[in-house]
């Protein structure tokens, strides 16, 4: 169905409309909806943003239209007339069909949402909302703007607001905003070179994040206080506890203790499976389940919806029940004045994620199998030939290295 102009600008459901003749509207809100054209070539779909309709005009808006349709009519005709001929006259080089459209690109939110959805199924949810808020951070700065109207210094100004305060968290909204840009020059949604790059020009521009705020690892528990920790764990009765448990007895990470399921714990193998959706790899990891690892999971309530840990409303509990665990632990030692629980090499507050750094730790002091400690921790092997020729995830190995550590824990 076609419609027409004036109805067009009544419109407030979000989606697309035709105007007929390759013209079309976006409407992704009440006052956000946008001109583009729509045509085949080679029988691929391609779009071309002419910008808001609050800022071009419907007559403009057609007009670039029909000048499109023009060129794509031209081009068959010759196309056309060059294969009728083929065999009679040898093939003559064509004038190269020269673009008179000026429209721009499509403003920056509307590719982002067309890169989000070509990104996200390859990330965690969790990182689905970080890369969006990353690339939202130079939208607002943007605003409406075509992604050809952006400049370089624009985007400098974003990062150097923060560059020297949150340093990692800006430099890995550089980094995203790069790759969104990458994926734009690919689609030909941008021409020229990538204005969000690093190396050869930001680098120049910025000092490097390594230089101003050095990385550090997650602050981690020494193991040797590993035991007491627990035996204060174990005294609070609450979700948030149980998750932690079972993340201090596995060295898992926190999103695949929330997101565990029954199904994936087979009593009869005495293993327990996480499907690659979960995993921070995409690849499904498999540990094994020795007896206080098991005992600890049948003291856990089960439900109807399969989930260990479902919220009361059966969804995936956030990361914030097992954090906020670590965090009430601590404030109740301030209030009685105990120590706190952090990590001594800089008396930073431990952290969930720590307590992987902990098990690791552990496991070299104690002169265990390197390799099946990083297979317990799904870890991949850094050195790729030899990760190439080890196809076995050394279940047994780390069965018994498992069985050494949480006896360790409890006792």
């Amino acid at each position: 169905m076609a419609y027409t102009a004036s109805k067009i600008y009544k419109l407030t459901k979000p989606g697309s409309y035709s105007l007929g003749s390759n013209l079309y509207v976006d409407v992704k809100s009440k006052t956000n909806k946008y001109w583009y054209i729509r045509w085949s070539d080679n029988n691929q779909r391609k779009l071309l943003y002419l910008g808001s309709i609050n800022e071009i005009s419907y007559q403009d808006a057609r007009g670039e239209a029909d000048i499109k349709k023009a060129e794509l009519v031209r081009k068959r005709r010759e196309v056309r007339l060059n294969r009728d001929h083929e065999s009679v006259n040898p093939p003559t080089k064509l004038a190269p069909v020269i673009e008179t459209s000026t429209s721009k690109s499509a403003p920056y939110q509307i590719l982002v949402d067309q890169f989000m959805q070509y990104k996200e199924p390859e990330l965690s949810e969790k990182n689905q909302h970080n890369w969006r808020a990353a690339l939202k951070r130079f939208g607002d700065a943007f605003g409406q703007k075509s992604l050809d109207d952006i400049t370089s210094d624009e985007i400098y100004k974003v990062l150097n607001a923060t560059w020297h305060k949150t340093t990692h968290m800006t430099s890995r909204g550089l980094t995203r905003l790069e790759k969104f840009y990458d994926w734009a020059i690919a689609l030909g949604h941008y021409k020229g070179s990538n204005p969000a790059r690093w190396l050869g020009y930001f680098e120049y521009r910025l000092p490097n994040p390594s230089t101003i705020a050095p990385s550090k690892s997650h602050p981690a528990l020494p193991w040797k206080q590993v035991h007491d920790f627990w035996t204060e764990l174990q005294s609070i009765n609450s979700k948030g506890s149980k998750a932690l448990q079972l993340l201090v007895l596995t060295g898992q990470r926190s999103g695949q203790i929330r997101k565990a399921r029954w199904e994936d714990i087979d009593l009869e193998t005495k293993t327990w499976t996480f499907p690659g959706i979960n995993m921070k790899g995409k690849v499904k990891h498999e540990i094994p389940i020795d007896p206080i690892l098991l005992k600890t999971l049948l003291s856990l309530e089960t439900n109807g919806n399969g989930l260990l840990f479902p919220t009361e409303d059966n969804n995936v509990m956030s990361d914030n029940f097992i954090s906020k665990t670590i965090r009430d632990m601590n404030h109740r030692r301030e209030l009685y004045g105990k120590p706190l629980w952090v990590d001594p090499t800089d008396n930073r507050k431990i952290n969930v994620h720590g307590f992987r750094t902990t098990f690791r730790t552990w496991s070299a002091d104690k002169q265990l199998d390197r390799q099946a400690s990083e297979f317990q921790i799904g870890h991949k092997l850094k050195d790729k030939v030899e990760a190439a020729y080890n196809r076995s995830n050394l279940i047994d190995i780390r069965r018994g290295i498992m069985d050494k550590w949480t006896r360790f824990v409890i006792t």
